[in-house]
């Protein structure tokens, strides 16, 4: 068994990565959410 835990953006930086979609209204790129955290578990058999 393993366990994941994590947390991404620590410092809650706003970016935008050049794959996300325009915005159809103003044409600027729509930026990624803000702090987020994960957890998880595995079992293998």
């Amino acid at each position: 068994m393993s366990a994941l835990v994590g947390l991404e953006n620590l410092t809650d930086e706003t970016y935008a990565t050049h794959l996300n979609a325009l915005n159809p209204f103003t044409r600027q790129r729509i930026n990624e959410i803000g702090r987020s955290y994960y957890a998880g578990l595995e079992w293998g058999f």
